[in-house]
């Protein structure tokens, strides 16, 4: 390389041990990852118990370029399979720690450079139902909006109470 004029250093890499920490009994854990690559973007974790057996896989694709919407999208599948799935208790272990801040409320995300969105969501929300928690954040979700003065937008929601309330008027909502 010097021969090239150029200066170069390399430098050996020492591996790292990794090792998979179990759920307490009645948990699980969800270990979800993203991925950019020249092939596209993809996502996709697992769910295990305290044993290690696995209760489901999944995967997905995203036109995103960046890891970082991906491992976000990989949280989000991650938790909608526990929902299905009913379970409680579950510990999220992302390799992501910039998601994990994000997702706890002390980084903001690059494009909710305000803090606002995930600002709201995190209030905590005194619901005794599915459909009153959806109801609660898509009444957080309007607020935003309405606050950035934003025009055709499309809510996504999976709890039809809330879809059918917000068709009809939002007195018929739970």
């Amino acid at each position: 390389m010097q021969r090239l004029g150029i200066q170069t250093q390399f430098v050996t890499k020492v591996p790292v041990t990794c090792t998979w920490a179990s759920p307490e009994a009645d948990e699980v854990t969800l270990n979800p990852d993203g991925s950019i690559s020249n092939n596209g973007s993809s996502y996709g974790g697992l769910v295990r118990n305290s044993e290690g057996g696995v209760h489901f896989m999944y995967k997905g694709c995203n036109p995103s370029s960046s890891v970082l919407v991906q491992e976000l999208r990989a949280i989000l599948q991650g938790l909608k399979g526990c929902k299905i799935m009913d379970f409680r208790k579950v510990k999220v272990a992302s390799d992501s720690l910039r998601a994990v801040r994000i997702l706890l409320g002390s980084e903001s995300a690059p494009w909710d450079h305000e803090g606002r969105i995930l600002g709201a969501c995190s209030k905590k929300m005194k619901a005794t139902t599915s459909a009153e928690i959806e109801l609660l954040a898509t009444e957080l979700a309007v607020e935003f909006v309405l606050l950035q003065q934003l025009r055709d937008i499309i809510f996504e929601g999976d709890a039809m109470e809330v879809v059918e309330a917000y068709k009809h008027g939002a007195d018929s909502a739970p």
